[in-house]
């Protein structure tokens, strides 16, 4: 090997490490040759004196005994229980001089004698998570932050408690952000190109089982719904989806009923097509409707003058309201055939009479191609249709925009580790764009154009220059789609469309990427003719995503909720700050806590210590990250169990908490059993006369009439059987076209704490009519009020609009 003639200078922390060494080595030459007797001595005699010179400060000494222990047990084969202990001990000697490498090894060593230990003795739990903590500061001084992170998380999951761990997961994550502002500790992600021509469409019966897959990239090869069904690995997940989409299509297509802005160019189109094939008096306009939904486009093409339609859906509900509604607005029988098939699956005159000239498809959501738009046009084009059909959509032009999706500070609290969880295997709609959380750093780009008379039939790649306009963090693509339906009418699901049915869609990165106004980065976009799909192919990440589909998604809409969020952490403020000058002490448990943003909001607040519990181990590990980054860690402990569990002692202090903060709530208030789970704390963890926030909540309802009614001139009264569910949903009221019948009334009040509980009973309520109609649904909402000062509520007058609507099947 070369030998440079300069080489670089050793650092003032290297030389010194290495004459550490070197008095390391000299150090158990000297012990061993000392004690020539050492291979004869007892383990726990050498143990015992290790120890000893530990204790007294001689840490070179006790390495050097150490390492006459270690020498022993290997020479003779010998093994010991607490083995592990004695590499804990050496390693915190050895961090002690700052020998970061020695001491690691030690660590990793001692962790996995300690975890086969506790495999055999649950009891051994405390050796276990020390050697985690001393890996955790041999990991930083390294400055090897991100493991040390991982490292910590772990032990802070097994000893939620431990302040030492705390701390240092505090400066491990000052570490991560420090490397990052310096532009160093990034990630990369190693991805695989997919292949840049693959035919996925008609697949034969016989081919080989096809792979399913859950990562980013787009699968080319697909199952074909024959092999779904066949398939004995995934037949039962298949119908079982299949059977609860049956069920749920019929609730999901009101929106799009709902949907005038879309009805009225579709309406316009349909209208023109079949006047264009009409104006032949020797052609009769035969319509093909695909993803017929209630029959709306199908009963548009007959009011037009189209002689017949065969209406197409995949969904067994929806093809028997299409039925009942053409039936309902006195379409001839002889004019119209429903058909409840697979748009792929249709055959010429066993459900189709005869070849048609207008195809009108409805088969597209936010994602364009995810219904199957191309295989069923594609499957129509070839068996279906005259060769010079007309189709309506006739092509569309999709755009991408690169954008970042963020979680802002929340009173002053910084929630960026809920960040690593934005993930999702395909793409979102609405949520993600909805509160200013959506952040253009790109202008618009053209990615793909689908000419529908010519669709697809292979896999396509195409890589865009993206220059970004201002500087951020890009972490998604926003994408969304124009369809041109002929005659020079279009319609788009772009930012700000104005339809209700559909928006843009999001489809996040593996991670975050730092960029700059002015900066030009390379996103390759892919489609494989039923998805979109857009990536980095190669870049040095700030964060990557956690790909973890446990995380609850509903945590970044309560991160977003300003108002709540707001109104709890000034009760939480006010309710400590009481409290402390009660009993002169104020310790608080957060029940339900998410990613903890209301136990930091009381460590903040003064209290004396915090526990911050949840059921979800996600959630936990989120927390403790977030408690790090804002430094808390001395204050914010975070525990990972069922609340009702909960011991003093164990995961609480001895003498328990005196608040107790819950977010505990669905939109039904008592949905998540908060009643039965605080009472299970009253006895096991809580001090008397604890102050609950929420104290109470006051529970109202108002009678209304939902209807569908007529659309676009026809009558839907059919499709309101539809709305009946035994349950209840969460909805903001005034998006839904409803009448109010009643006025409304106080339901119940419950006071969560002192003696006094309220009605838990079932009870007549009374609701005074003040209009006529059908009543057939129950809007309900809540306050809650969090002390004696400030409430908050889910009500349609206030700012949070946020209402349930729970539909009953009666008049």
């Amino acid at each position: 090997m070369d030998i440079p003639d300069n080489p670089p200078a050793v650092s003032e922390v290297q030389e010194r490490q290495q004459q550490m060494r070197a008095a390391v080595v000299a150090a158990v030459k000297a012990a061993q040759e000392a004690d020539p007797t050492y291979l004869k001595r007892p383990l726990m005699e050498l143990n015992k004196e290790a120890v000893g010179l530990q204790k007294a400060g001689n840490l070179l000494g006790a390495v050097a005994a150490f390492g006459k222990l270690f020498e022993r047990a290997r020479v003779c084969n010998l093994y010991h229980t607490e083995l592990h202990v004695c590499h804990t001990n050496r390693a915190a000697a050895l961090l002690a001089l700052e020998l970061w490498d020695e001491a690691l090894w030690d660590a990793q060593r001692a962790s996995q004698l300690a975890l086969d230990a506790m495999k055999r003795d649950p009891r051994m739990m405390a050796g276990y998570t020390k050697s985690l903590l001393r890996k955790a500061a041999a990991l930083i001084g390294l400055t090897r932050y991100r493991e040390a992170t991982l490292t910590l998380d772990e032990g802070l999951r097994l000893d939620p408690l431990n302040s030492s761990m705390q701390q240092l997961h505090a400066e491990a994550s000052r570490g991560v952000l420090g490397d990052l502002l310096e532009g160093k500790g990034m990630e990369m992600r190693a991805l695989p190109a997919p292949e840049a021509s693959q035919r996925i469409t008609s697949h034969p019966f016989a081919a080989p089982l096809h792979r399913i897959r859950t990562d980013n990239m787009l699968p080319t090869k697909l199952l074909t719904p024959f092999q779904a069904e066949s398939d004995h690995n995934v037949k039962d997940t298949y119908n079982y989806m299949t059977i609860q989409t049956d069920i749920r299509m019929p609730r999901r297509h009101f929106t799009f009923l709902e949907d005038s802005e879309l009805h009225r160019v579709f309406q316009a189109a349909i209208s023109q097509a079949v006047a264009q094939i009409t104006a032949d008096e020797d052609i009769d306009c035969r319509v093909l409707n695909l993803g017929a939904g209630a029959g709306l486009h199908a009963m548009m093409a007959l009011r037009a003058g189209a002689h017949h339609v065969t209406a197409a859906e995949r969904w067994l509900y929806l093809s028997l309201a299409c039925k009942e509604a053409l039936v309902a607005n006195k379409f001839p029988a002889d004019r119209h055939k429903v058909v409840y098939k697979r748009p792929t699956d249709l055959a010429l005159i066993q459900d189709v009479p005869i070849v048609c000239n207008l195809l009108i498809c409805n088969i597209f959501d936010e994602g364009l191609l995810t219904c199957g738009l191309i295989p069923a046009v594609r499957h129509s084009l070839d068996n279906l249709l005259t060769p010079n059909a007309i189709i309506l959509p006739a092509s569309a032009t999709v755009f991408m925009q690169a954008a970042e999706v963020r979680t802002k500070d929340v009173c002053g609290l910084d929630m960026s580790a809920a960040d690593l969880h934005r993930w999702h295997p395909v793409y979102l709609s609405g949520a993600p764009l909805a509160d200013d959380l959506f952040r253009p750093l790109s202008g618009p780009l053209e990615v793909w154009h689908f000419d529908f008379g010519n669709p697809p039939q292979e896999s396509a790649r195409r890589t865009l220059d993206v220059e970004f306009t201002q500087m951020g963090r890009f972490n998604a693509v926003v994408f969304w789609f124009e369809l041109h339906l002929g005659f020079g009418i279009t319609v788009s699901t772009k930012p700000g469309c104005g339809l209700k049915s559909m928006g843009p869609a999001v489809q996040y990165l593996a991670g975050q990427l730092s960029v700059e106004a002015g900066m030009l980065l390379p996103v390759l976009a892919t489609h494989n003719t039923v998805r979109m799909h857009f990536d980095i192919e190669e870049a040095e990440y700030m964060h990557l995503t956690k790909t973890d589909a446990a995380f609850p998604a509903d945590q970044f809409s309560m991160l977003a909720d300003v108002a709540r969020n707001e109104a709890y952490n000034r009760a939480i403020c006010r309710v400590v700050k009481a409290k402390k000058a009660e009993t002169k002490e104020a310790h608080v448990l957060d029940v339900g806590s998410g990613t903890g943003l209301f136990a930091m909001m009381a460590a903040k607040a003064g209290a004396d210590s915090v526990v911050a519990n949840d059921l979800s181990e996600v959630l936990c590990t989120t927390a403790r990250r977030a408690v790090a980054a804002n430094d808390l860690g001395g204050r914010v402990s975070v525990v990972h169990r069922d609340a009702g569990l909960l011991e003093r002692g164990h995961e609480m202090r001895r003498l328990g908490a005196n608040v107790v903060v819950a977010d505990f709530f669905d939109s039904g208030l008592f949905g998540n059993n908060f009643t039965y789970i605080l009472e299970l704390l009253k006895k096991r963890v809580l001090q008397p006369n604890t102050t609950v926030i929420p104290n109470a909540a006051t529970m109202y309802c108002m009678g209304l009439e939902m209807a569908t009614g007529s659309v676009c001139g026809f009558d839907f009264s059919s499709f309101d059987q539809f709305r009946w569910d035994k349950g209840y949903e969460a909805c903001y009221l005034d998006d839904l076209p409803h009448k109010v019948l009643t006025k409304p009334a106080q339901a119940f009040e419950y006071f969560f704490e002192g003696m006094r509980k309220g009605q838990q009973r079932d009870h007549l309520l009374k609701l005074e009519v003040t209009s006529a109609g059908t009543l057939n649904a129950l809007a309900i909402w809540f306050d809650l009020h969090l002390d004696e000062e400030e409430s908050i509520t889910t009500g349609k007058f206030c700012c949070m609009t946020e209402s349930l609507l729970a539909p009953t099947s009666g008049n």
